[in-house]
């Protein structure tokens, strides 16, 4: 699980090395399926929410392939949907501003 600063879709330091990590993981392990999945909390609009949970996604996917990572099955946008934490409409929560990456062999 990669985590994002509130409103953005760039990775952080720690997201970076993090998405590093991940890469080796890939690698080590031979997985020949890689899921991506975005999500956000709930401080903005619907819509918006799911389009920055998209561009999340699509920033880990992005870097993975940078890596060399080719198995890429994909990436899926739950935008404020599927919450890790469970909050009130309009709540910043730093659990739910992130990305999951699945590997499967």
């Amino acid at each position: 699980t990669i985590f994002f600063d509130h409103n953005s879709s760039t990775l952080n330091t720690a997201a970076m090395a993090l998405n590093a990590e991940i890469s080796n993981r890939i690698k080590s392990t031979g997985s020949t399926s890689v899921t991506v999945n975005g999500y956000t909390d709930r401080s903005g609009e619907r819509e918006y929410n799911r389009l920055l949970a998209e561009r999340r996604a699509a920033t880990v996917a992005a870097e993975l392939e940078q890596t060399g990572i080719k198995p890429m099955v994909g990436s899926q946008s739950y935008g404020e949907d599927r919450s890790a934490v469970q909050t009130a409409d309009g709540v910043k929560e730093w659990h739910n501003r992130r990305v999951v990456v699945t590997l499967r062999k």
